[in-house]
C-alpha cells in the first residue's frame, strides 16, 4: 500500500489543548467520535445509532461485520473491495468542515470499555489503544459515503453461491455498512505509564508495516505517543441487514432500514 505521511503537530501545542476543554466538577470532560461528528455538522444519523469503530484505512461503505447476540460484539468480515472492483456503486455525498475545537484536539475516552480511538486491526493494537490514559484526537473534515444500492445487488448476485460472503449472509447475523463517515487530517496524541508506550508503538508499527494502517507513529518521549495520518479514514458507519439477496435498493432517504448498532458495541479486529 502506498504510504504518505503528513508532518505532526507538537507536543506543546497539543497538550495545551486539554486545558481548553470543557470540565465537569474539575474533571476534564471526555470525548467520543460522536462528538467529532455533531461538532463537525454531521447531525442526521438517519434515526440510527451508527457502529464506532475507531480511524481505519478499511471498512467504509460496503464493509460486512457480524453480530454476536450472545456478547453485542461486531466483528468484521470482509470489504466492499471482497465484493467488487466496480468504481461507480461507492460515492461521496458530502464534506463537513470542522469547528476549530476539533481541529485543536479533544480530549477523548480510552479504556477497555471506550469507543475504539483506532480501529484495532490486532490483539496487540486493541490492547495498546485501550492502556492509554489519556488521548487527544483532533481532525480536519470529515466526509461522507453512500452507495449506489442496486448497482451494490448486481455486484453481490454475481458471488458464488457457496462463497463465505453468501454462506454468512444466510445465517441471519450479517450486516453491511450502508453510510460511513471518513476523516481528513487525523491526529491523535497518547499517554501512558512507564513503558507500555514503547510497546503500543511497537505494536501500531507492525500494523503500519503490514499496510493495515496508513499512519505515522511517533514516539516523543517515554509515555507520549503520536499518530497521524494525511490519508481518509473511516470512524464509523450506519449499518442496514444483509440478507442473501444483498440489500433493499434506493439511495438517500428512500432508505429506510437503517439498523441501530448494540449498546455498548464492542469492536473486534479481523479473525
Amino acid at each position: 500500500m502506498y504510504k504518505k505521511t503528513i508532518s505532526v503537530a507538537t507536543v506543546s501545542a497539543l497538550t495545551m489543548t486539554i486545558a481548553s476543554c470543557s470540565s465537569i466538577n474539575g474533571e476534564v470532560s471526555r470525548q467520543s467520535w460522536e462528538q467529532v461528528l455533531s461538532q463537525c455538522g454531521v447531525s442526521d444519523f438517519n434515526k440510527s445509532e451508527p457502529l464506532f469503530f475507531g480511524a481505519a484505512n478499511a471498512n467504509g461503505v460496503g464493509s460486512i461485520w457480524a453480530l454476536d447476540s450472545e456478547t453485542g460484539d461486531y466483528w468484521p468480515r470482509s470489504q466492499f473491495t471482497d465484493i467488487t472492483a466496480r468504481s461507480d456503486v461507492l460515492f461521496t455525498n458530502r464534506e463537513f468542515q470542522c469547528s476549530g475545537k476539533v481541529k485543536d484536539g479533544l480530549n477523548f475516552e480510552v479504556g477497555a470499555n471506550a469507543k475504539p480511538v483506532v480501529y484495532p486491526v490486532s490483539v496487540d493494537v486493541q490492547a495498546s489503544i485501550s492502556s492509554a490514559k489519556t488521548a487527544i484526537v483532533s481532525v480536519s473534515s470529515i466526509v461522507q459515503e453512500d452507495a449506489y444500492w442496486d448497482r451494490f445487488n448486481d455486484e453481490f448476485t454475481k458471488l458464488p453461491a457457496d462463497s463465505s460472503i453468501k454462506r454468512g449472509a444466510e445465517l441471519g447475523n450479517r450486516y453491511i455498512v450502508g453510510r460511513a463517515w471518513k476523516i481528513t487530517g487525523f491526529h491523535a496524541l497518547l499517554t501512558y505509564e512507564g513503558d507500555q508506550a514503547l510497546s503500543a508503538k511497537a505494536a501500531l508499527d507492525s500494523e503500519v508495516a503490514t499496510g493495515s494502517l496508513d499512519a505515522a507513529i511517533k514516539l516523543t518521549s517515554n509515555n507520549t505517543l503520536e499518530i497521524s495520518s494525511s490519508q481518509e479514514l473511516y470512524i464509523a458507519g450506519v449499518l442496514r441487514k444483509l440478507s442473501p439477496s444483498g440489500v433493499a435498493a434506493g439511495s438517500g432517504e428512500a432508505i429506510g432500514d437503517w439498523v441501530p448498532a448494540t449498546n455498548n458495541a464492542k469492536i473486534n479486529p479481523p479473525q
